[in-house]
């Protein structure tokens, strides 16, 4: 048992390569993140230090299980890159990642939504959750800050989209 932020270190990364694991459970795993960007001629890829661990990992070991709540991000080629520390090659692209969701036909991971997980008797393990709106009343300088915000957010988000160094 270790912290990713622990093993990314360069000594320490450099120690593990000369270790194998029957199994290596991750837990948080979208930590181990890469990055695709399109260049001008080509996509590149910056790979964090933490998905380099990944790389590690998948090399010196026999089986390995990922945990994740956010698992990509809405991002496609990331999401592919975080599967290729799963099994290197396997989504060789997007298209075929995608395809393989939309037909569920996937063998490299399960999804399990929070609602459906049952206990063995079929009692549900978490309890439903129960949403309502409380009323409150903002001061006079909550307002303001509020109205600032939202103003900020109006006229900046999409500007922000649009070029990153405005961020």
């Amino acid at each position: 048992i270790t912290s990713i932020d622990f093993v990314k270190q360069d000594a320490v990364r450099t120690t593990l390569s000369s270790t194998r694991w029957d199994l290596v459970i991750v837990d948080e795993a979208h930590k181990m993140s890469a990055y695709a960007y399109q260049g001008r001629r080509s996509t590149k890829i910056k790979k964090t230090k933490r998905y380099q661990v990944g790389e590690l990992l998948s090399r010196h070991t026999t089986h390995t299980l990922f945990l994740t709540a956010t698992p990509h991000r809405g991002n496609e080629e990331n999401f592919r890159l975080f599967l290729d520390l799963l099994r290197p090659g396997f989504f060789a692209q997007t298209d075929l990642l995608r395809q393989s969701v939309e037909d569920g036909d996937n063998p490299i991971f399960i999804r399990r939504l929070k609602e459906d997980m049952r206990q063995f008797n079929g009692k549900p393990i978490f309890p439903a959750r129960h949403v309502h709106t409380v009323a409150f009343r903002l001061s006079v300088q909550e307002i303001d800050l509020y109205n600032k915000v939202t103003r900020y957010v109006q006229e900046y988000f999409d500007k922000v989209k649009e070029n990153r160094s405005i961020s």
